[in-house]
């Protein structure tokens, strides 16, 4: 009951600062992108992180990244292009675009078959940070910050793979 209580209170201070965010904003679609990615990648990297603590709070960081993931894609799709397919696809096809499609396709597989798919969480991590590096016209500092997380993530789980399984299992 605890840990219920916990989990409900941790979504509901993400939510209500993403709807102060969105709310006392000017342009509201850009501010659900940014709000949106931001707190799905903080979430991403919680998880990432937690993962080598506890396997339960990650399952859940990761499921709460997952949803403010939809909430940017649904933004994508129904708010910026209006349902338009044309649109979509070719908006879609964009680089900065087409990484976070593939992250977002990463994070749909983990969400519904988490068991099989635990393994990619790491390069839907990387490709995520990508996205949003690829983002903004001029990286500033956590931009750089996230890519350069995401590697050093990377590398580290790699180390653990090749120790715990060998080389080429």
């Amino acid at each position: 009951m605890k840990n219920i209580v916990l989990k409900v209170v941790i979504l509901l201070v993400l939510f209500a600062f993403f709807a102060y965010k969105v709310y006392f904003s000017f342009d509201f679609v850009k501010q659900i992108y940014k709000s949106s990615g931001i707190i799905c990648l903080a979430l991403f990297f919680t998880s990432a992180i937690f993962n080598y603590f506890s396997h339960y709070w990650a399952k859940f960081l990761g499921k709460s990244a997952f949803l403010f993931a939809l909430i940017h894609f649904l933004n994508f799709i129904i708010v910026d292009n209006q349902l338009f397919f044309a649109d979509i696809y070719k908006n879609l096809l964009k680089y900065n675009n087409l990484l976070g499609f593939f992250a977002f396709i990463i994070m749909l597989s983990l969400f519904y078959l988490s068991k099989k798919f635990v393994f990619l969480a790491k390069y839907a991590l990387l490709l995520a940070s990508l996205h949003y590096y690829f983002s903004v016209k001029i990286p500033q500092f956590w931009h750089y910050f996230a890519l350069v997380a995401a590697l050093i993530l990377l590398i580290n789980w790699r180390k653990n793979d090749i120790r715990k399984n060998g080389l080429f299992k």
